[in-house]
């Protein structure tokens, strides 16, 4: 009788073992699935944070272009005016120029930022 209640006791032991492991192994795929979700959920954040750096550099790059434009023009308006001998439209131009300068500053740094 010890002998069939030791075998039913090991019986059971072994019963709880095998539906602990297969507990963990249920827990562990779902472990594994989240783990998987949150790295596609991270994956997606960057590359929307990508696009949107992409897209800033982009304008940076056009805002740039337009004031390097502006500055040939105001240069050329300057040296106009010094030709003519108009002092003070060339200051006023040579002001402008200094904005633009700062302006295109500013964007480089922006751009360094990014």
């Amino acid at each position: 009788m010890a002998t069939a209640w030791n075998k039913l006791k090991t019986l059971m032991r072994g019963q709880a073992r095998i539906s602990m492991e297969q507990i963990v192994n249920a827990n562990d795929m779902l472990l594994l699935d989240q783990q998987l979700y949150e790295t596609e959920q991270s994956l997606r954040d960057a590359r929307r944070q990508l696009a949107r750096l992409m897209a800033e550099e982009k304008l940076n790059q056009r805002r740039a272009d337009e004031l390097s434009r502006q500055s040939r023009h105001y240069e050329e308006g300057a040296r106009q005016a010094l030709a003519a001998e108009n002092d003070v439209l060339a200051l006023d131009i040579g002001k402008r120029l200094a904005d633009l300068e700062q302006q295109q500053s500013r964007l480089a740094r922006q751009g360094v930022t990014l």
